[in-house]
């Protein structure tokens, strides 16, 4: 899904772990054939954690890193976000912004500045995300 065509972008909506991990998969644009082999006697949870398309993910964060490094308020919320593990580099923010606590808040400012070439202070999706990060 990290696209750029309006059509693409829906709401990030999830309240549970495997909410959190299905939108994850349509984020991502996840694709089955790249999870490992998997014995189908685990149970459903351990299951799912094995399901993780690292490729496409991978090549997405890539992508829409390289999008957003050059604008001042994604550099920002980049190193707030790394700073949360104890790190200033803004790769880790980004994977951190991408986490359960922050992916429904992150993706609308990024699909914002994907629409309008835009992002401010101004902006309700970047002042929910701050509003998340620095309280």
């Amino acid at each position: 899904m990290i696209a750029c065509e309006k059509s693409d972008f829906e709401p990030v909506v999830y309240n549970n772990t495997n909410m959190y991990r299905n939108e994850m998969r349509r984020v991502f644009s996840m694709n089955a054939v790249n999870y490992p082999a998997i014995n189908e006697d685990i149970d459903q949870e351990s299951k799912d954690e094995l399901e993780y398309d690292e490729e496409n993910v991978s090549r997405a964060l890539d992508r829409l890193y390289s999008k957003t490094k050059d604008h001042p308020l994604f550099t920002e919320l980049y190193e707030k976000a790394a700073a949360c593990m104890f790190s200033v580099e803004p790769e880790i923010g980004l994977t951190i912004l991408c986490s359960y606590d922050y992916l429904d808040t992150f993706i609308p400012c990024y699909q914002e500045y994907m629409l309008t070439g835009e992002l401010n202070t101004t902006s309700i999706n970047y002042v929910d995300l701050s509003n998340k990060l620095y309280h």
